[in-house]
């Protein structure tokens, strides 16, 4: 959060199920970061 308002979501993604990812395996997992507006979602649903 900026200035009271959401600026991102953060996100966890693996190739595999949970279960089956062990250290130095071929699998790995990424983090996605979506921007967001957070300011404006705000104003257009009237939350201040």
């Amino acid at each position: 959060m900026e200035n009271g308002h959401v600026k991102y979501f953060t996100f966890a993604a693996i190739d595999v199920d949970k279960d089956q990812h062990v250290g130095g395996d071929n699998h790995g997992s990424k983090i996605i970061v979506a921007p967001f507006d957070g300011e404006r979602f705000d104003y257009e649903t009237g939350i201040e």
